[in-house]
């Protein structure tokens, strides 16, 4: 699906201006926040409760669609005033009927909920095989026609009308005419914690477009926003599905300290393994690959993206610490922490806007360090996994990154010209590289992820009929 999003995406930036995307980045903030609250903190709830009842699961539902409709209006009010905010009356229009997909994705929330507990992604990623390339198609046959933003708008609520659709005609799961109080006030014990911490955490993933939106111009966020999702791809959605399975693992064990740790710490090696070889990988190859896949109208978000993809590295550590938080149920020191992390931001901004986008990522950088240090003493002191520990775990992947880094900056300065195989030969490079010298180091994951490889390429060489002897696979 990542694949499919990523080619869709590649394609909307050859035929969109960055204006556009300008355009919906000074909008994802306030859709974002008004889906976090339409989810209010319940699924996080639904998910850490042992013993869900039927009144549990309508009460939810109903609950969601209520406050969706809620934010809804709240937002065709403000409309407005949010286009006189950045000085751009285009975002009225947009905002009314972009905010459309907050009801519309309310009716699946409790759906996904389930699937979830259950660590059934399987069934989450065929609902949603779909969406991805129908809405696609849809977005960049308006993109080519010349309907400009409009169609990155399009392209939204077709993919969140389709994923509801699936869910409806292929789940079995239906509402039921029952709201219970009880119910509500036990969801909403954990849930309106989760819900604070989760405005606030949304509120200043995107502060940052806000900020740029306001003080620049929307092409000028439009090259920040373009590097964002490009680091987003490889970073937030790897770390989104690690979170939506860390946590509820993490739930089923929290009470066993030692097993607790010990699932955290092969989570965090596992995480490491990947991110860290992709994230630097892309530091060293970002100019040929947004030159090749982009165009090279989009050079300008480069130094934007190297940066960014400084913060991804550590991602992975922040999601195993914050989830270690959440799944034992210690939500006062979780929200204390995040309003810590949230004034430490603020104070970034104000320090480094004067100097315009670039400093003001460079104090990213910076926030993402200190804020991995307060995650992990706070997540992991009550298993004894202290930051000192997770650095031990994860140093022979960060050993092996900077040989495949060295080693792929030097390719490229050999292979001048032709961006496409400068690109191509840094990218063999780098993966022969990091896998030669994991095997080296004899690291257990990568052993671990590397019989499973082979064990897929043979399972697939016997349905195809090339493997010679089935039982082996």
């Amino acid at each position: 699906m990542q694949v499919v999003q990523f080619v869709i995406g590649i394609i909307l930036a050859r035929l969109l201006a960055p204006e556009d995307f300008g355009l919906i980045a000074m909008l994802t903030v306030f859709i974002a926040l008004a889906e976090v609250f339409v989810d209010s903190g319940l699924s996080s709830a639904l998910i850490q409760k042992r013993q869900v009842t039927v009144q549990d699961e309508s009460t939810m539902f109903y609950v969601n669609i209520a406050i969706a409709l809620a934010a809804y209006g709240l937002l065709w009010l403000v409309a407005p005033h949010i286009a006189g905010f950045y000085r751009q009356p285009a975002l009225q229009g947009l905002l009314r009927v972009l905010s459309l997909v907050i009801i519309i994705r309310s009716f699946a929330i409790i759906q996904t909920t389930f699937l979830r507990k259950r660590l059934d992604f399987r069934s989450l990623f065929f609902r949603g095989l779909l969406s991805f390339p129908v809405s696609g198609a849809v977005g960049i046959t308006m993109a080519y026609r010349g309907c400009g933003v409009w169609s990155l708008v399009a392209q939204q609520l077709v993919c969140a009308s389709l994923n509801v659709a699936c869910y409806w005609i292929r789940g079995r799961w239906r509402p039921r005419l029952i709201f219970s109080m009880g119910s509500f006030k036990a969801l909403t014990g954990f849930g309106s914690r989760q819900l604070a911490a989760g405005l606030l955490d949304t509120l200043f993933q995107n502060i940052y477009h806000v900020v740029i939106g306001r003080l620049f111009s929307a092409v000028a966020l439009g090259y920040y926003a373009r590097a964002v999702s490009l680091e987003r791809l490889a970073v937030n959605n790897l770390s989104t599905v690690a979170s939506r399975v860390v946590f509820p693992l993490f739930c089923k064990v929290h009470h066993d300290v030692e097993r607790l740790r010990a699932v955290a710490s092969k989570t965090l090696a596992m995480l490491a393994m990947i991110m860290f070889p992709v994230m630097v990988g892309l530091i060293v190859v970002a100019t040929p690959l947004i030159s090749v896949v982009l165009s090279p109208k989009w050079l300008p978000s480069v130094p934007y993206f190297r940066l960014l993809c400084i913060v991804g590295m550590l991602y992975p550590l922040h999601v195993v610490n914050v989830n270690l938080l959440r799944a034992r149920g210690e939500m006062g020191a979780f929200l204390k922490l995040e309003f810590l992390k949230k004034g430490l931001t603020v104070a970034a901004i104000l320090v480094t806007w004067r100097w315009g986008i670039l400093a003001m990522v460079w104090g990213q950088v910076l926030l993402s360090v200190v804020n991995y240090y307060l995650n992990a003493h706070f997540g992991g002191r009550a298993i004894g996994f202290s930051w000192r520990s997770q650095c031990r775990e994860v140093f022979p992947y960060f050993l092996a990154t900077i040989v495949m880094a060295t080693c792929t900056a030097f390719v490229g300065y050999l292979v001048r010209g032709n961006m496409t195989a400068r690109l191509l030969v840094q990218i063999s490079t780098g993966v022969i590289t990091y896998c030669v010298c994991c095997r080296m180091l004899r690291l257990p994951e990568f052993r671990d992820a590397w019989k499973w490889a082979v064990h897929c390429v043979e399972s697939m060489g016997v349905r195809l009929g090339f493997a010679g002897t089935p039982g082996r696979a």
